[in-house]
């Protein structure tokens, strides 16, 4: 109870003194000098009365004017309430100069009742609200008043209504008063100051971590483009008409998306240095930005979203900024879209409204994508930030675009809320002034915007995707996935790898981590940041399943930073790449990986009995081999143990037992079957088990002949001639 009533009144000082640019440090000296300058006047008041009863005439003047100085630096101090030093400055001087006065009158420095004492509030005051310097200057003044008041103590009368029982009580009051309340300002404003520079600590921590993000955010989307523009210079040079065409267009786009990014850094800066100029004309806005809108229909398409186009007005003509208006309404949809899952909805709503007898312009962009978490809410306009959630942070971008969003809406004197909970969709609503000051112009020319909304209208991958998937399946080649959600990227890795590997693309983790357990594949690579799922957990489940932990994993980053190249081998990966990377050496390194999977397989076939850590690449490898060479083993008397019944006992399907068994074994799983009952047959041949056909039976086979023909094919020799042998 008390401490709210505490803050309650702390907050009301602050509100009485605060003045428009002060500091934290200011608003603490402040707070210092009212609290120093009421309890003067307060105390002081109290006393008054004291010295009527024992008729102390000079003190009783003394004291008025003292109170009257302070009263009235109080009322300045109110009505300027601009800065605190000077009037620090003035009440230090005063007090050193009524001490010196009240000693003279008392009669000396050991009968003046302590007003010694009252000059010490000089030097206490000057070492809180001034320098150092200051501070030892009032300590010298208030020395030099001591002496002189040594010096003519023997000269000095003692004022006759001061006994010496009066005399003890106000030298003890005015000690204890002087020395217990600035002793307390004393702590208080150190204590004070240790949790500003704790705080001022905190916020360069703050902001060197944002430098820190952004350089790491523009090196990544830096990069991306880079790797495209990169690539295809190095095909173009080395196949002058091979797909040049293809090749140029993604080049123009990367430049033009590098270009993006370089203007959205400098309208930042020009914002920040108040040189944005504002283009204004008088104009059709709903047509414009239902422009606008339609403009997003195939990326949101691309996500299988639905986005609708509400507007309570077919018509409005108000002063418009188009480019600015272009640049708000396009980054709020493309973040929409970026944030929604697929199936998802997406409402643009526009209307109007008065509000303090000015009409607005009312744009919400609304959405049920995944949310904002409330911590992260009131920080989402701040320049580079991020949310720091594992959905939203492992999607690209430079934590630039809503920041530039706030400053653009301000500066066409407008407001930007958001309103939003985890999982339940987020809500931007963009509040404009509707005014007719300047020109008009009919005709916006929708045309020339085309080119700037395409940058937020990423390109579609699915149309690729499906585009010779037939061709793709049938091709006789190792199978190779490119989880990439940036098109030109992905489209790039797919040209120069699609002549050796029979190439599918997944545009999220998600749906690399579903088409990777679905036809497991020789070879995953991913890139690492990308919305829904990142190439990190990617790769660990990948690494954890034993359905698909022989998959050997390249991850593709533009993330340069140590931690970055650390976490990828923490998770698994077989290699780890940086953007732009060297053509040469992701085709090497895609090459090198298949290989050694393919040596291991020859091992494996050529000596069943080896123990699968020997050829296991990761303990959940190891754990499927032991398994299904177990379960093998288990049913290698029965004839009628096949595929579906291995699949079932290993939790596989047909086509996933298949592929795993052929990446460890480089055989299906039925040659693998026949090739552990025959291995385990020519033992039981050599320990004399019994005759031929006992073994055969034993093994799991319907009948001697045809024990005897896989036998032949498997050791070259029938089985009578293996036992002679011996």
């Amino acid at each position: 109870m008390l401490r709210r009533l505490f803050s309650k009144f702390d907050a009301w000082v602050i509100n009485s003194i605060y003045y428009p640019g002060d500091n934290e440090e200011t608003i603490l000296l402040k707070r210092i000098y009212w609290i120093s300058i009421h309890f003067i006047i307060v105390f002081l008041s109290l006393f008054v009365p004291v010295f009527y009863i024992y008729g102390l005439i000079y003190w009783i003047g003394l004291a008025y004017i003292y109170i009257g100085f302070h009263f009235i630096n109080l009322l300045i101090f109110y009505k300027v309430r601009r800065g605190i030093k000077w009037f620090a400055l003035s009440t230090q001087i005063a007090h050193i100069i009524i001490s010196f006065v009240m000693v003279l009158i008392g009669g000396g420095i050991l009968h003046s009742g302590g007003a010694v004492f009252i000059g010490m509030v000089g030097p206490f005051m000057a070492s809180i609200f001034q320098n150092k310097r200051t501070a030892i200057i009032f300590v010298i003044i208030y020395l030099v008043t001591l002496l002189i008041e040594a010096v003519l103590q023997p000269y000095f009368v003692s004022y006759p209504p001061i006994t010496s029982g009066i005399n003890l009580f106000f030298y003890l009051t005015l000690f204890f008063t002087v020395f217990i309340v600035f002793f307390i300002a004393f702590m208080s404003y150190a204590n004070e100051i240790n949790k500003s520079k704790l705080k001022e600590t905190l916020r360069l921590k703050e902001l060197d971590d944002a430098k820190t993000q952004l350089y790491t955010n523009i090196s990544h989307e830096f990069r991306t483009p880079l790797t495209v523009i990169l690539g295809m210079a190095d095909r173009i040079a080395d196949n002058s008409t091979k797909s040049q065409n293809e090749g140029l267009q993604m080049i123009k786009r990367n430049g033009e998306e590098l270009l993006h990014l370089v203007n959205q850094l400098l309208n930042l800066s020009k914002i920040e240095a108040k040189a944005m100029p504002v283009n204004y004309f008088q104009g059709e806005i709903i047509s414009y930005l239902k422009y606008i809108f339609q403009s997003f229909y195939s990326l949101a398409e691309s996500k299988n979203i639905k986005i609708n186009f509400l507007s309570n007005i077919d018509q409005l003509i108000m002063d418009i900024d188009p480019d600015k208006m272009m640049q708000i309404i396009s980054n709020l949809l493309s973040n929409a879209i970026k944030y929604t899952p697929e199936g998802g909805d997406i409402n643009v709503i526009i209307d109007k409204r008065q509000k303090n007898i000015v009409n607005e312009l009312i744009i919400k962009v609304r959405d049920n994508g995944i949310g904002i978490p409330a911590d992260n809410l009131p920080h989402i306009f701040d320049r580079f930030y991020k949310v720091n959630d594992i959905s939203i942070t492992t999607s690209k971008g430079t934590g630039i675009g809503l920041a530039l969003t706030k400053e653009l809406v301000s500066i066409l004197k407008g407001t930007i809320n958001v309103q939003s909970k985890p999982a339940g969709g987020t809500e931007f609503l963009v509040a404009l002034p509707v005014t007719n000051h300047s020109k008009i112009k009919l005709d916006i020319g929708f045309d020339r915007f085309k080119s700037d909304i395409s940058l937020f209208t990423t390109a579609n991958l699915k149309d690729h995707v499906k585009k010779g998937e037939e061709k793709r399946i049938t091709k006789n080649l190792p199978k190779l996935i490119i989880v990439e959600d940036n098109p030109d990227v992905a489209l790039y890795m797919e040209s120069i790898l699609s002549p050796d590997y029979a190439v599918k693309i997944a545009t999220n983790g998600l749906a690399g981590l579903d088409l990777a357990t679905e036809i497991i594949p020789d070879i995953v690579i991913s890139d690492v940041m990308m919305p829904v799922m990142n190439g990190f957990i990617l790769c660990e489940k990948l690494k954890t399943d034993e359905r698909t932990s022989h998959i050997p994993v390249i991850l593709l980053t533009a993330m340069v930073s140590e931690t970055n190249r650390l976490e990828g081998p923490e998770t698994g990966a077989d290699a780890y790449l940086v953007k732009p990377f060297n053509t040469k050496e992701l085709q090497v390194r895609v090459g090198k990986l298949i290989e050694q999977r393919r040596k291991l397989r020859e091992r494996f076939s050529r000596d069943i009995t080896l123990s699968p850590r020997e050829i296991a690449v990761t303990s959940a490898d190891e754990r499927f081999l032991n398994r299904a060479l177990e379960v093998i083993e288990n049913h290698i008397g029965d004839p009628d143990f096949g595929v579906d019944v291995f699949g079932n006992e290993v939790g596989m399907s047909h086509s996933q037992l298949h592929r795993k068994i052929q990446a460890h074994t480089n055989q299906s799983p039925v040659e693998l079957i026949r090739s552990i009952r025959l291995k385990r047959a020519a033992t039981l041949l050599k320990q004399k088990y019994g005759n031929i056909s006992e073994v055969a039976y034993v093994t799991g086979f319907n009948t001697p002949s045809y024990f005897s023909e896989c036998f032949q094919k498997q050791f070259g020799v029938s089985p009578s001639d293996y036992i002679s042998k011996d």
